[in-house]
């Protein structure tokens, strides 16, 4: 069964690295700011605004989304008004990797380098980094069946508490106020 996967990766910019001039106020310019640092660096990318017409994001290339639930102060944060535009919360969407395809660790690296030679980015207690397990689905046996979904479950479950352990105490036990609880 050939696994894939796909990262997000919420942060907060803060400021362009190399230049004074102030970041766009206006929310698609923001985040257009950051889908040229992917596209300038080789990697396909485009701002995803959703609207009542667009079915999702392409996941075969980078997206840049807006995320309302990041929270746009960070401890270094200046937060007076005229702060409060220097800084905007950003998703960025990778396209679906196959992890059986190692071309996979060039492109996250390139991005991540990409967007940190432009700006100045940093995560907060809202900010977050998730990654999406997957197969290819090319044909039913590549699909994960009701014994192994089980299995995962499981072991969800047998190791909640040691993957706990790797996050702030704000992300556990449903302290996180964007938890989706069942």
């Amino acid at each position: 069964m050939a696994l894939t996967f796909g990262i997000e990766v919420e942060a907060i910019v803060v400021k362009r690295r190399q230049s004074q001039t102030p970041l766009p106020a206006i929310d698609l310019k923001q985040l257009q700011l950051v889908s040229d640092c992917l596209t300038a660096s080789g990697l396909q990318s485009r701002v995803f605004i959703p609207t009542a017409r667009t079915l999702g994001p392409d996941f075969t290339i980078w997206n840049v989304v807006q995320d309302i639930t990041i929270e746009e102060l960070t401890s270094q944060s200046d937060s007076s008004p005229s702060g409060a535009v220097q800084r905007f919360g950003v998703e960025i969407v990778s396209p679906i990797f196959r992890l059986d395809d190692a071309s996979w660790r060039t492109d996250i690296s390139k991005a991540v380098q990409a967007v940190s030679a432009e700006l100045v980015w940093k995560a907060n207690r809202s900010a977050g980094f998730h990654v999406h397990v997957g197969t290819t689905g090319a044909d039913q046996s590549d699909e994960f069946t009701l014994s192994q979904l089980k299995r995962i479950a499981v072991m969800v479950i047998r190791f909640e508490a040691s993957m706990d352990s790797y996050h702030p105490t704000h992300r556990i036990e449903g302290n996180h106020k964007y938890n989706v609880q069942p």
